[in-house]
């Protein structure tokens, strides 16, 4: 079952800083020169975007944590996050 953003980040909190890192992540750090309603769509489309285990763990390594730990806390298994299918 693939998850995404939405589903983890539920609180506007959450959700307004969750978007700031994609935003570092992707190295779209800036907002000057974009309109009001490209950034609300950057910030849809990040939402409802299939969740990867690369951006959790930038995530987690923002809030000093271990993946693992990151991921307990806000529910959500590892496995269920794009390229986070454990290896035998």
């Amino acid at each position: 079952m693939m998850i995404q953003y939405d589903d983890i980040f539920v609180e506007v909190r959450q959700r307004v800083a969750a978007f700031q890192y994609w935003k570092e992540f992707t190295n779209q750090t800036g907002i000057y020169g974009i309109t009001e309603s490209d950034y609300l769509d950057e910030a849809y489309r990040f939402l409802y975007t299939s969740a990867s285990k690369d951006f959790m763990e930038f995530c987690a390594k923002k809030e000093g944590m271990p993946l693992d730990e990151y991921c307990d806390m806000l529910g959500v298994c590892v496995e269920d996050l794009i390229g986070g299918v454990l290896e035998d």
